[in-house]
């Protein structure tokens, strides 16, 4: 409880559930095979086999990106998979303040 985030913060966990607990095309609207919602056995890329779990993933949040980093958008193959595509977000009806408070407990967990 000493790690110095924010309660409100920890609150993206209720927005979160409650995006999971919505319907299978209400999530998908937002599906991205790195970026985005990832069904049950949709996240087969270079980097993982698919898994037996539905999840959100994003990338850093643009704000963050260091502009002219080669670690960020080098010639690497791992720059491109990593960093290539931008976040896709649901839709605010589909899935009030869900982006704000993932950005949020996003950069609260970058500042760490």
């Amino acid at each position: 409880s000493d790690h110095g985030i924010a309660s409100e913060v920890l609150g993206a966990l209720s927005v979160a559930r409650a995006f999971f607990e919505s319907d299978e095309d209400t999530k998908s609207k937002a599906a991205h095979p790195r970026k985005g919602f990832i069904p049950v056995d949709g996240c087969v890329n270079a980097v993982r086999p698919p898994h037996l779990h539905e999840k959100f993933s994003c990338g850093r949040l643009a704000d963050s990106l260091v502009a002219g980093d080669p670690y960020y958008s080098g010639p690497s193959d791992e720059a491109a998979l990593y960093f290539g595509d931008a976040n896709q977000w649901p839709d605010e009806a589909d899935a009030p303040g869900f982006r704000a408070a993932y950005e949020a407990a996003y950069r609260a967990f970058e500042g760490l």
